[in-house]
């Protein structure tokens, strides 16, 4: 099965910068979850979110490619993913980058 994985970035993004490669190794704190417990969330998040590069900002998330997510779109991802007892460990790690003031990286299916 297809699974998202998150990561918090130890480091802000750089601006100009691109993040193409699929590099989790990178990310000590990274999580899996399944497709089709997180895919339902995606049409109602409208927070910010940049595809790759500080520089191509979005609204919503790539499926299938690289999201850099601010800690401000964290929060909306972590609270629109309250109660799904599947995505605990998800919300977890959201809730401690935005304590912490970090992006996340989601790299997609």
């Amino acid at each position: 099965m297809a699974k998202y994985e998150f990561g918090i970035m130890e480091n802000p993004p750089e601006n100009g910068r691109r993040y193409d490669d699929y590099d989790p190794e990178n990310y000590p704190r990274l999580v899996a979850v399944e497709d089709d417990d997180f895919d339902p969330f995606l049409g109602e998040f409208k927070g910010t979110v940049y595809w790759h590069t500080l520089d191509k900002k979005a609204d919503g998330i790539a499926m299938a490619g690289i999201n850099l997510i601010p800690p401000e779109s964290s929060a909306i991802i972590a609270d629109m993913i309250t109660g799904n007892d599947k995505l605990q460990v998800l919300k977890k790690l959201l809730t401690e980058a935005v304590s912490e003031n970090r992006f996340v990286i989601l790299f997609g299916l």
